[in-house]
């Protein structure tokens, strides 16, 4: 999440001095070196098939011999067992024994051609590469007014975590988005770093020998024009360059109903606009009472009443007005989401693209 280049080879030294099994998460490090597992030492290693620029669902998984035969299986299936009766059952011999059904076979393939590329490469022209954007999107950090760098060790790859004061990291995203980048915003699993460094998340950008100089260039000046959006910012954004709508917004009719609500629930800090799979049309929208906003919560303050979105709801609602209207003998909030490809007649189901 960082970049950081932890020293890995003496941390698995010093965990093996008291005789601690070792395990090593490469998701990050495979696609910027090419660890040797021997040399390192460690009892596993794993990495995802996707960070190395294959198929998604697969990854790779090491193990010292000696472990993995000491290990039980954890799925049942064919090709892991050598023989089953009622009296007792033989495994299948490594690797084998851990590879229970019929496998992702056309993930399988993908991703051994996405090692056999990486390996064909210039490994050292690639790091070469590398540093020079990082370096460059480094040097730029001072051109963003309020951008802050999380995560500032010495040995990095190229990867920039970064915050913008007054700007949520899903507004970065958004508002990135709207101009043709896309980056990472939100924890990154990894809550507990978040909690560390005291923000809610961060926005990433992660580069690759595949980029640019240029394409760094172009998301800072992304980033000096959504920085440019704050009241403070030094400028406004026009039509002509993007309309951002971020957000979440109400009619008066809405503000008046909630209002009225919660001058009847003094317990409640406002209203959550909640989204869950199900309805005719794939996501239903929920209206909650908020006694205790979650730590995950945006907060919208709309004409004195606070409208709370978790974050992993935004992209869903992003955009959206709240109304309030009766129909007939019933009354009941409708939401204008320009998100929607498509709604149910109810009204209170939708679809996205």
């Amino acid at each position: 999440m960082l970049g950081t280049v932890n020293p890995v080879a003496e941390l698995i030294a010093r965990a093996k001095a008291r005789g601690v099994i070792t395990l090593v998460d490469g998701a990050q490090a495979v696609p910027h070196f090419q660890p040797d597992v021997q040399a390192l030492d460690c009892d596993f290693y794993a990495f995802s098939s996707h960070k190395v620029f294959g198929p998604t669902g697969i990854g790779v998984l090491y193990g010292k011999a000696a472990l993995l035969e000491a290990m039980p299986p954890y799925q049942g299936g064919g090709e892991m067992i050598e023989r089953v009766s009622f009296s007792g059952t033989t495994w299948n011999v490594l690797p084998y024994k851990f590879e229970a059904g019929t496998p992702a076979i056309a993930e399988a393939v993908g991703l051994g051609a996405a090692i056999k590329y990486l390996g064909q490469l210039d490994r050292p022209a690639v790091e070469a590469a590398e540093n020079a954007l990082l370096d460059r999107a480094t040097q730029l950090v001072e051109t963003v007014p309020g951008m802050e760098i999380i995560g500032t060790a010495g040995h990095k790859v190229p990867v920039m975590s970064f915050k913008i004061a007054g700007l949520h990291p899903s507004d970065i995203g958004t508002l990135l988005d709207q101009q043709g980048i896309a980056i990472r915003t939100g924890h990154h699993c990894a809550m507990p770093l978040m909690d560390f460094y005291g923000v809610p998340g961060t926005a990433r950008a992660s580069f690759a020998f595949y980029n640019t100089l240029d394409e760094v260039d172009q998301l800072f000046t992304a980033l000096q024009k959504s920085s440019a959006c704050l009241p403070d910012g030094g400028g406004s954004m026009t039509a002509e360059v993007f309309t951002p709508t971020v957000g979440v917004s109400m009619t008066p009719a809405a503000v008046k109903h909630v209002r009225k609500q919660l001058d009847k629930k003094p317990e409640a800090k406002g209203i959550r606009l909640a989204i869950r799979k199900s309805g005719c049309s794939g996501f239903k929208y929920e209206t909650q009472w908020v006694e205790e906003p979650g730590s995950d919560d945006r907060i919208f303050h709309i004409d004195g009443v606070d409208v709370f979105v978790k974050e992993e709801h935004l992209p869903l609602v992003n955009g959206i007005e709240i109304d309030f209207v009766t129909q007939g003998v019933n009354s009941m909030f409708q939401f204008r989401n320009p998100n929607a490809t498509a709604e149910c007649g109810c009204g209170e189901s939708f679809t996205v693209a």
